[in-house]
Protein backbone atom coordinates (compact mmCIF):
# COMPACT_ATOMS: atom_id res chain seq x y z
CA UNK A 1 0.00 0.00 0.00
CA UNK A 2 1.74 3.04 -1.20
CA UNK A 3 -0.08 5.03 1.42
CA UNK A 4 1.45 3.52 4.40
CA UNK A 5 4.05 5.63 5.65
CA UNK A 6 8.13 4.29 6.49
CA UNK A 7 7.15 5.26 10.21
CA UNK A 8 4.39 2.92 9.94
CA UNK A 9 6.30 0.36 8.11
CA UNK A 10 8.86 0.91 10.59
CA UNK A 11 6.60 0.32 13.73
CA UNK A 12 4.68 -2.57 12.07
CA UNK A 13 7.77 -4.79 11.68
CA UNK A 14 9.38 -3.39 15.31
CA UNK A 15 6.07 -5.04 16.76
CA UNK A 16 5.99 -8.26 14.45
CA UNK A 17 7.85 -10.90 15.70
CA UNK A 18 9.15 -14.02 13.47
CA UNK A 19 11.55 -16.32 12.96
CA UNK A 20 10.52 -17.45 9.55
CA UNK A 21 11.72 -15.64 6.54
CA UNK A 22 8.94 -13.48 4.70
CA UNK A 23 8.24 -13.90 1.34
CA UNK A 24 7.74 -10.34 -0.64
CA UNK A 25 7.71 -9.72 -4.08
CA UNK A 26 10.53 -6.71 -4.01
CA UNK A 27 9.57 -5.92 -7.48
CA UNK A 28 6.38 -4.39 -6.24
CA UNK A 29 7.69 -2.89 -3.53
CA UNK A 30 8.27 1.36 -3.08
CA UNK A 31 12.26 1.95 -2.87
CA UNK A 32 11.73 3.03 0.68
CA UNK A 33 9.50 0.14 2.13
CA UNK A 34 12.50 -2.14 1.13
CA UNK A 35 15.10 -0.14 3.28
CA UNK A 36 13.48 -0.85 6.06
CA UNK A 37 12.77 -4.28 5.32
CA UNK A 38 16.37 -4.89 4.66
CA UNK A 39 18.19 -3.12 7.64
CA UNK A 40 15.39 -4.95 9.97
CA UNK A 41 16.42 -8.02 8.38
CA UNK A 42 12.94 -9.14 7.22
CA UNK A 43 14.36 -9.31 4.06
CA UNK A 44 17.13 -11.75 4.72
CA UNK A 45 20.33 -13.05 2.52
CA UNK A 46 20.14 -15.15 -0.11
CA UNK A 47 21.57 -15.22 -3.87
CA UNK A 48 17.76 -14.84 -5.47
CA UNK A 49 17.10 -12.15 -2.56
CA UNK A 50 20.54 -10.52 -4.14
CA UNK A 51 19.53 -10.63 -7.99
CA UNK A 52 15.36 -9.75 -7.12
CA UNK A 53 17.28 -6.20 -5.26
CA UNK A 54 19.76 -5.60 -7.60
CA UNK A 55 17.20 -6.03 -10.25
CA UNK A 56 14.86 -3.50 -8.72
CA UNK A 57 15.77 -1.34 -6.20
CA UNK A 58 19.76 -0.12 -6.73
CA UNK A 59 20.31 2.32 -3.61
CA UNK A 60 18.16 -0.91 -1.66
CA UNK A 61 21.32 -3.19 -3.07
CA UNK A 62 23.81 -1.48 -1.13
CA UNK A 63 22.20 -1.43 1.81
CA UNK A 64 21.35 -5.04 1.44
CA UNK A 65 24.86 -5.43 0.14
CA UNK A 66 26.19 -3.88 4.00
CA UNK A 67 24.03 -5.79 5.96
CA UNK A 68 24.89 -9.13 5.06
CA UNK A 69 28.45 -8.47 3.41
CA UNK A 70 30.06 -11.45 4.73
CA UNK A 71 27.51 -13.78 3.14
CA UNK A 72 27.50 -11.29 -0.21
CA UNK A 73 31.94 -11.66 -0.63
CA UNK A 74 31.49 -15.39 0.22
CA UNK A 75 28.96 -15.81 -2.39
CA UNK A 76 30.69 -13.01 -4.78
CA UNK A 77 32.05 -15.52 -7.18
CA UNK A 78 28.22 -16.62 -8.38
CA UNK A 79 26.71 -12.50 -8.31
CA UNK A 80 27.07 -10.86 -11.56
CA UNK A 81 28.15 -6.78 -11.18
CA UNK A 82 28.03 -4.59 -13.64
CA UNK A 83 30.22 -1.05 -13.12
CA UNK A 84 27.74 1.28 -12.09
CA UNK A 85 27.25 -1.88 -8.91
CA UNK A 86 31.09 -1.69 -8.75
CA UNK A 87 31.48 1.96 -8.47
CA UNK A 88 28.99 1.91 -5.88
CA UNK A 89 30.23 -0.65 -3.45
CA UNK A 90 33.67 0.53 -3.80
CA UNK A 91 32.54 4.19 -2.60
CA UNK A 92 31.00 2.83 0.18
CA UNK A 93 32.82 3.83 3.16
CA UNK A 94 31.26 1.72 5.37
CA UNK A 95 32.18 -1.36 3.92
CA UNK A 96 35.24 -2.85 4.62
CA UNK A 97 38.46 -1.69 2.61
CA UNK A 98 39.47 -6.01 2.75
CA UNK A 99 36.74 -6.53 0.71
CA UNK A 100 37.05 -4.03 -1.98
CA UNK A 101 39.38 -5.78 -4.27
CA UNK A 102 37.49 -8.76 -4.50
CA UNK A 103 34.64 -6.55 -5.66
CA UNK A 104 36.34 -4.42 -7.90
CA UNK A 105 37.62 -7.96 -9.69
CA UNK A 106 34.25 -8.80 -11.13
CA UNK A 107 35.09 -6.03 -13.62
CA UNK A 108 38.53 -6.83 -15.79
CA UNK A 109 41.23 -4.48 -15.60
CA UNK A 110 41.04 -4.34 -19.78
CA UNK A 111 37.31 -3.14 -19.24
CA UNK A 112 38.58 0.39 -17.97
CA UNK A 113 36.67 3.36 -17.82
CA UNK A 114 37.36 6.71 -16.63
CA UNK A 115 34.60 6.50 -14.20
CA UNK A 116 36.20 3.45 -12.77
CA UNK A 117 39.19 4.67 -12.80
CA UNK A 118 38.20 7.77 -10.40
CA UNK A 119 36.56 5.38 -8.32
CA UNK A 120 40.14 4.06 -7.72
CA UNK A 121 42.22 6.74 -7.32
CA UNK A 122 39.96 8.15 -4.83
CA UNK A 123 39.56 5.09 -2.91
CA UNK A 124 42.54 3.82 -0.64
CA UNK A 125 42.21 0.09 -0.73
CA UNK A 126 44.46 -2.73 -1.57
CA UNK A 127 44.45 -2.99 -5.59
CA UNK A 128 45.74 -5.74 -8.15
CA UNK A 129 48.93 -3.19 -9.94
CA UNK A 130 47.07 -4.32 -13.47
CA UNK A 131 43.95 -2.15 -12.31
CA UNK A 132 46.17 0.90 -11.28
CA UNK A 133 47.95 0.94 -14.74
CA UNK A 134 44.84 0.51 -16.70
CA UNK A 135 43.53 3.59 -14.66
CA UNK A 136 46.51 5.55 -14.81
CA UNK A 137 45.76 5.48 -19.01
CA UNK A 138 42.01 6.61 -18.40
CA UNK A 139 42.76 9.89 -15.97
CA UNK A 140 43.86 13.67 -16.35
CA UNK A 141 46.66 15.02 -14.69
CA UNK A 142 44.55 15.26 -11.52
CA UNK A 143 43.22 11.87 -11.33
CA UNK A 144 47.11 10.83 -11.57
CA UNK A 145 47.68 13.04 -8.97
CA UNK A 146 44.92 10.71 -6.48
CA UNK A 147 45.63 7.35 -7.79
CA UNK A 148 49.35 7.57 -6.98
CA UNK A 149 48.75 9.10 -3.33
CA UNK A 150 46.47 6.44 -2.77
CA UNK A 151 48.25 3.59 -4.56
CA UNK A 152 52.14 4.10 -4.98
CA UNK A 153 52.77 1.03 -3.02
CA UNK A 154 52.27 -0.81 -6.01
CA UNK A 155 54.98 0.33 -8.08
CA UNK A 156 59.53 -0.11 -8.10
CA UNK A 157 61.27 2.97 -7.23
CA UNK A 158 62.43 2.74 -11.31
CA UNK A 159 58.52 2.95 -11.51
CA UNK A 160 57.88 6.03 -9.78
CA UNK A 161 60.65 7.88 -11.69
CA UNK A 162 59.12 7.33 -14.92
CA UNK A 163 55.51 8.51 -13.12
CA UNK A 164 56.43 11.37 -11.78
CA UNK A 165 58.14 12.54 -15.39
CA UNK A 166 54.59 11.98 -16.70
CA UNK A 167 53.14 13.24 -14.05
CA UNK A 168 54.93 16.63 -15.17
CA UNK A 169 54.85 19.81 -13.98
CA UNK A 170 56.31 20.34 -10.19
CA UNK A 171 56.96 16.95 -9.94
CA UNK A 172 59.01 16.39 -13.00
CA UNK A 173 61.87 18.10 -10.90
CA UNK A 174 62.10 15.15 -8.92
CA UNK A 175 62.04 12.27 -10.88
CA UNK A 176 65.82 12.02 -11.47
CA UNK A 177 67.23 10.31 -8.41
CA UNK A 178 70.89 9.23 -9.72
CA UNK A 179 71.88 11.98 -7.04
CA UNK A 180 70.80 13.75 -3.98
CA UNK A 181 69.37 16.69 -4.46
CA UNK A 182 66.32 19.17 -3.11
CA UNK A 183 63.33 20.76 -4.98
CA UNK A 184 60.61 22.84 -4.16
CA UNK A 185 57.05 21.54 -3.78
CA UNK A 186 54.20 23.93 -3.70
CA UNK A 187 51.98 23.40 -0.78
CA UNK A 188 48.20 23.05 -2.09
CA UNK A 189 44.99 24.20 -0.40
CA UNK A 190 43.42 20.88 0.48
CA UNK A 191 46.56 18.55 1.79
CA UNK A 192 47.33 16.23 -2.06
CA UNK A 193 50.53 17.40 -2.16
CA UNK A 194 51.30 16.71 1.34
CA UNK A 195 49.85 13.21 1.06
CA UNK A 196 51.90 12.02 -2.42
CA UNK A 197 55.63 13.33 -0.90
CA UNK A 198 54.13 11.28 2.28
CA UNK A 199 53.70 8.47 0.79
CA UNK A 200 57.48 9.19 -1.85
CA UNK A 201 59.13 9.52 1.56
CA UNK A 202 57.35 5.87 2.57
CA UNK A 203 58.47 4.39 -0.21
CA UNK A 204 61.85 5.65 0.28
CA UNK A 205 61.91 7.73 -2.72
CA UNK A 206 63.04 10.69 -0.78
CA UNK A 207 64.39 11.50 2.41
CA UNK A 208 62.89 14.51 4.01
CA UNK A 209 60.26 17.33 2.86
CA UNK A 210 60.27 20.15 5.42
CA UNK A 211 57.79 23.05 5.13
CA UNK A 212 59.56 26.45 4.09
CA UNK A 213 58.53 29.79 3.73
CA UNK A 214 60.57 32.03 1.90
CA UNK A 215 59.02 36.09 2.14
CA UNK A 216 55.86 35.67 1.09
CA UNK A 217 55.66 32.21 -0.03
CA UNK A 218 55.37 28.93 1.61
CA UNK A 219 56.77 25.30 0.22
CA UNK A 220 58.25 22.13 1.06
CA UNK A 221 61.90 21.78 0.43
CA UNK A 222 61.75 17.71 -0.65
CA UNK A 223 65.11 15.83 -0.71
CA UNK A 224 65.40 13.48 -2.91
CA UNK A 225 67.10 10.22 -2.30
CA UNK A 226 69.74 9.28 -4.37
CA UNK A 227 68.97 5.61 -5.72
Amino acid sequence: NPEITVQAVEQIVDNYNCDEEIEFNVSKLPEDKIYVLIRKHYIRYSLSNTEKIKSNAIDGFGIYCREYIDQFINDLPSVSLNESEVVMLLNDTTIDKKYKRGILEKISASSMTENLAKTIANNQFNVDKAYVEYAWKNLDNAGRHMLLVNHLQVYSIAEISRLLTDLGGEWSKLSDNKSRHKEEISIDVNGHNEKLLSQLQRKGFITSYPEKKDREKSFFEVWVKQQ
